[in-house]
């Protein structure tokens, strides 16, 4: 019982030990300096990384403080209604990718912006708080002057259309695309705020 006994305390002070001698673990956490890019109290927006993918430029029209007009189309009377909301963007990631956030009287939404270099497309993730209508994952690409962003619903497109860009405005419509036509639910025409 006593030769069991003897090994069985070492395997155990030995297992201790090496807790023992664990390094401890650090009471404060050190990061490299990573973040300059991000938003803060002197750029609220952020900006570009020098490093970031060559297309995250194209986005960079909305980055800041819009004011929008919006019409949106009731489906069943096929009336439009207008409303008036606020667009933000800014850079995330350390520069590399847009967030932008939107404030309606109808919704509250957000969408981040990253390019993906091996699809060579936009993904752009969008949540809003009308659960089940419109949250989703859309990609695409710049065409001509246009961004245009795409989900596939069925045998239909959501297809987000940008255009009309300048450095202070842009506009942006929303439609469903299919074997029967093109047929557009909201339309949004925005100017920059003036600081």
């Amino acid at each position: 019982m006593h030769r069991v006994f003897i090994p069985v305390l070492f395997i155990i002070a030995g297992a201790l030990s090496g807790i023992a001698q664990e390094p401890a673990p650090p009471t404060k956490v050190d990061r490299p300096v990573l973040n300059s890019y991000e938003p803060d109290a002197e750029n609220p927006f952020g900006s570009l990384n020098p490093k970031a993918r060559v297309e995250t430029a194209q986005f960079e029209f909305m980055v800041g403080t819009f004011d929008c007009t919006d019409l949106i189309r009731e489906p069943s009377s096929g009336k439009w209604y207008e409303s008036k909301s606020v667009w933000t963007s800014k850079y995330i990631l350390n520069g590399t990718a847009i967030q932008d956030s939107y404030w309606s009287p109808i919704t509250v939404a957000t969408s981040t912006r990253v390019f993906d270099q091996s699809k060579k497309k936009w993904v752009v993730t969008y949540l809003q708080t009308i659960p089940g209508i419109g949250s989703g994952v859309w990609e695409g690409e710049k065409e001509g002057k246009n961004m245009v962003m795409r989900q596939k619903r069925g045998e239909n497109e959501s297809r987000l259309t940008f255009s009309n860009i300048t450095e202070n405005s842009f506009d942006w419509i929303g439609e469903n695309v299919g074997k029967n036509g093109t047929a557009s639910g909201w339309k949004i025409s925005c100017k920059r705020r003036e600081k």
